[in-house]
Order: structure tokens, then sequence, then C-alpha cells
């Protein structure tokens, strides 16, 4: 298994990769150097685009081992909503089943390995922001993963009026 950092100012990535296939991905601060090596470059752009506002989508290889079909679908369903885009818990749910699927939802965006590339970032509450469980700044607090969604949302384009807590 190798690593694969990719960093902006603000926004941080560490992908983690094995027989070729992405197995982790993590978000968290910025400003770290890149770092990657020859086989990992098709990856390494993907995401070195996304940072520099290229292009917000991705054409990866993930280790799916471990995943319920559950997860598989929403995740497939979550690579449809585009930069710039929101939806609900609810609304995300509807478009896999039904709204009695909200807590599902939320359960398997939560244990999401794969952040950034499969955008649960993009999924908010009706009534604010939600959760988000990614960053890996121990700095940033109990409030560190909701840093980085605003951080990921704002990159994208979201306006988010009331959230300049969590602007750098």
């Amino acid at each position: 298994m190798h690593l694969i950092k990719i960093a902006n100012p603000d926004i941080g990535i560490i992908v983690s990769i094995d027989d070729g296939k992405i197995t982790r991905i993590e978000t968290g601060g910025g400003g770290f150097p890149d770092e990657f090596g020859p086989p990992d470059e098709t990856v390494y752009r993907q995401f070195r685009d996304y940072l520099d506002r290229k292009k917000f989508t991705f054409d990866l290889m993930y280790d799916e081992r471990g995943l319920t079909e559950f997860q598989k679908t929403v995740y497939r369903e979550l690579e449809k909503i585009p930069a710039g885009r929101t939806v609900t818990y609810s609304g995300l749910a509807e478009r896999i089943g039904g709204k009695n699927r909200t807590r599902a939802v939320a359960r398997a965006l939560a244990s999401n390995p794969f952040p950034v590339a499969v955008p649960c970032h993009r999924v908010v509450g009706m009534h604010g922001l939600g959760g988000y469980s990614g960053g890996f700044d121990p700095d940033s607090g109990p409030a560190g993963g909701l840093v980085y969604k605003v951080r990921l949302l704002r990159h994208e384009g979201v306006e988010l009026p009331g959230f300049s807590a969590y602007a750098r």
C-alpha cells in the first residue's frame, strides 16, 4: 500500500492505494507539498485538477471489499450530484428508493471511505449542513469535519451564508 498526498492552501487530500485500487481517501487541512510516485500519476492528476478547479469529476478504481450493496448504491448515486449543487439526506434517500431510508443513507455517508471523489460533502440537512466525518487535522477540534465540508462546498462554488467562522 502507498499514499498520494495532494493539497492547496485550504484543503489536503491523502489517497491510499493498494493493488491499483483506492482503499481510502482522507481530507483535511492543506498547505503541505504534493507527494506521488510514477504509477500514481493518473490518480494524482485527477485530484490535482479538482484542487485547481479544472475538473470536479473522477474516474477511479475503488476497493469496494467490505461495502454493502446499499452503500454501493448510495455512493453511485452520490457521484451523479454535480459540483456546485447539494441534495438533502431525504432527497438522496428518495433518489434510491424512498424517504424511509434517510437514516440508512446518513449512516452510509458517515462511513464513506472515498470522500471528495464520492462527494458525501454535497449532502446537507434540511435545516443546516448536517454532518461530515472527514478531516484529519487534529487542531480543528470537534467541529473539524464541518470545517472541511464547508471548505469543499465553497471550493466547488456553493454559497454558504452564515458560515464565515469556517472560512479560511
